[in-house]
């Protein structure tokens, strides 16, 4: 309870920031501005009066909004709606340029927590389901892939590109021994498990040497006489070059079946031949006890750097949205897999449940210009519907539309919204069971 505590506040500093955003503006403009809330109504109390402003406290800790005079009438003396179409422009977009400016200082200040890096950041592929997309596009274990889609990939990035290209034609960045090849692969729309849009068994990371991190106790490898800590270095009589090369060889050794024999370097001394079992197909747990990390530093970032970073971070979040659209009009993302707004303060409570301060900035910073981008899209109810609006009314020579006409126009875009958000809402309900 006490994460969705701090979780519900947090999310809710991105419509603050919105808000403020708005009523800076505003009282740039000359735009009279009525009240500014901290958190939604019901109102609790007014905090006072300054500068003609009522400020009030309400009761629902989701940011705040600001109550602006003239929104829709434009007789409203220093209302919205009377100003000139440069000076409501300025308005309107100001809160979205707010979450833009938030998500920027978010993903810097990210990047300027130490943070532990992969010594080496390659995924490489460890088998491929027979008939697959990624069997048919030539890819085979043992392949390293570089980047998808033009794109550099990671372990995590590799399921995202894999999940926003659902069902078109992908080139892969492949590299087979010591040749690059690109292959072009149609990612499936409707997966089996969460890799299996690739067609692929397992991927991992690559890395020089087969080091095993840890060996489970009880379970078939530990019973052999397997550590953490040894280096493999042969299976069955094949020499084993890399990470990959370990797990590559040992899936397919797996598949034929059979005791397997593992050569070993421990502490600089290589060890004996030791055989392992499988585990019989009666078993529940198939597992023969054997895990691998990927080798990590410590790194810290300068402000430049971190700069640099945070502004990748922030445009590949703003690239986000349309991606996520496209790939929702395509079919590869149904609408019961996007987020709502308890969603979001799930994932939220999530990554506040793991302790790692640099990851909640990102994750706010993500959500922060996704708002960006959503609130800047040309629908009714939305400040990018608003701004269409503006901007007829330029194209027509300062001709307005009829500001009933607008209102209602908003209105229906608005219970529109509404209307998807409780969609969404009860989508994410049935996630939360």
């Amino acid at each position: 309870m006490v994460y969705w505590l701090l979780a519900i506040p947090l999310v809710g500093v991105m419509v603050l920031a919105h808000e403020i955003g708005h009523l800076l503006a505003a009282r740039w403009m000359g735009v009279r501005v009525a009240e500014f809330g901290l958190g939604l109504p019901p109102r609790l109390l007014t905090l006072g009066v300054w500068r003609g402003i009522r400020y009030t406290l309400n009761l629902l800790p989701l940011g705040g909004f600001v109550r602006l005079a003239g929104e829709d009438d434009p007789t409203v003396p220093g209302g919205l709606a009377g100003k000139r179409p440069g000076q409501r422009v300025v308005v309107l977009v100001a809160g979205a340029a707010m979450n833009l400016m938030l998500a920027l200082f978010l993903f810097v200040g990210a990047a300027l927590f130490p943070y532990q890096e992969v010594v080496l950041r390659r995924v490489g592929v460890l088998g491929i389901i027979p008939g697959g997309p990624a069997e048919r596009a030539g890819l085979r274990s043992g392949d390293v892939i570089l980047s998808v889609g033009g794109r550099p990939v990671q372990d995590e990035g590799l399921l995202l590109e894999l999940l926003l290209n659902g069902g078109q034609p992908t080139p892969f960045l492949v590299q087979r021994g010591h040749t690059l090849l690109t292959l072009t692969v149609i990612p499936s729309v409707e997966p089996l498990h969460h890799d299996d849009r690739l067609g692929v068994l397992r991927y991992t990371y690559d890395y020089p040497e087969a080091v095993l991190t840890e060996v489970l106790a009880g379970r078939p490898a530990y019973q052999a006489g397997l550590r953490s800590g040894d280096v493999i270095v042969g299976l069955d009589g094949e020499a084993i070059t890399s990470t990959l090369d370990f797990w590559s060889t040992l899936e397919r050794r797996r598949r034929e079946g059979g005791p397997l024999v593992f050569t070993v370097r421990r502490a600089g001394r290589l060890l004996e031949p030791i055989t392992v079992y499988p585990p019989s197909p009666e078993e529940e747990n198939q597992s023969l006890g054997l895990c691998w990390d990927p080798p990590k530093e410590e790194r810290w970032r300068s402000f430049p750097e971190a700069l640099v970073q945070g502004i990748r971070e922030t445009w590949e979040a703003l690239l986000l949205v349309p991606r996520v659209i496209a790939a929702m009009v395509r079919g590869s993302v149904p609408l019961q897999e996007v987020s709502g707004p308890l969603g979001m303060v799930q994932a939220t409570v999530e990554v506040i449940r793991t302790g790692q301060a640099d990851r909640v900035f990102r994750l706010v910073g993500i959500l922060s210009a996704n708002l960006f981008v959503v609130n800047l899209l040309p629908l009714p109810a939305l400040d990018g519907g608003r701004l269409v609006f503006v901007l007829l009314e330029w194209l027509r020579g300062g001709r307005r539309i009829p500001p009933r006409r607008e209102a209602l126009v908003h209105l229906i875009g608005l219970l529109l919204l509404l209307g998807l958000a409780v969609l969404v809402s009860y989508f994410d309900l049935l996630r939360l069971r």
